[in-house]
């Protein structure tokens, strides 16, 4: 059976761009600042104010912050107990959700925090900051309420299922079992998302992709086993029927276009 796959979605697109430590003086005050990429500051001890969209938030040991790409922010550490507290600043190619807030109160990131902090004295450091990232924001996005949980992408991940395993046997009643729902609540679905019950987008992919392989220079049968059609019978038909020729006709035309192409 295939293994899992991963969907496209916000945890793709991810990368850090700075970290960093910071014991604050008396009154540390830092803004009106804007950033083009998310910053989050994990407070280790200490309190101060933290201002976001005309309000003020005042946080302490074990609370952490957020300042999302574009926002107007500023900050400043308590007078009689400064924040001592470490920053992570890193890029998105998604927006995330789960961070459109001000602050998180007593996340469970502490150690994780720790770990930042001290990578000034690691070896690799920078290969080490992109796992904490990825582990700081998944635990943040476990705090969202049920109500705001994103929805479970059942038809983004059956397409990214079909795409990356197309050249298995596969059946779509195994993609639903896998998805622990029924068959024909996954077509209804993939249809409504995607135009096409998920068998046709599949074969769909599948012609697709051995029309690639043709253009590679493959043989039919080659292209066929190498697109996921057990019969060569059924693929001929199929193709022909797609793109108005057959197969080997197709590759033929690639041939000769390019033996004519060298000839010029």
């Amino acid at each position: 059976m295939p293994g899992f796959v991963v969907v496209p979605d916000q945890w793709q697109g991810l990368y850090p761009v700075s970290y960093g430590f910071e014991a604050c003086t008396p009154m540390h005050s830092f803004g009106p600042y804007i950033r083009s990429y998310y910053l989050l500051h994990y407070i280790f001890e200490g309190c101060g104010t933290f201002e976001k969209a005309g309000q003020l938030f005042s946080l302490q040991a074990g609370d952490m912050f957020v300042i999302e790409p574009g926002e107007v922010t500023t900050y400043r550490a308590d007078k009689e107990r400064p924040w001592v507290y470490c920053w992570l600043g890193f890029q998105s190619a998604h927006s995330l959700p789960f961070l459109h807030r001000a602050s998180f109160h007593q996340p469970p990131v502490r150690d994780l925090f720790l770990q930042i902090r001290e990578l000034e004295q690691a070896e690799c450091a920078d290969a080490q900051l992109f796992g904490l990232m990825y582990y700081v924001l998944y635990r943040l996005s476990r705090q969202l309420e049920p109500e705001v949980r994103a929805v479970p992408k059942y038809a983004a991940y059956a397409r990214t299922w079909l795409e990356t395993q197309y050249m298995r046997p596969l059946r779509i009643e195994q993609l639903a079992e896998r998805l622990h729902i029924d068959r024909h609540y996954l077509t209804r679905l993939f249809s409504a998302e995607y135009g096409v019950p998920p068998k046709q987008y599949l074969t769909e992919f599948r012609l697709r992709k051995a029309k690639e392989f043709l253009q590679q220079g493959y043989s039919v049968s080659q292209s066929s086993s190498l697109a996921g059609f057990p019969d060569l019978s059924n693929f001929s038909r199929a193709y022909k029927r797609t793109f108005g020729c057959c197969p080997r006709l197709s590759h033929m035309q690639q041939a000769s276009a390019a033996a004519q192409e060298e000839q010029q």
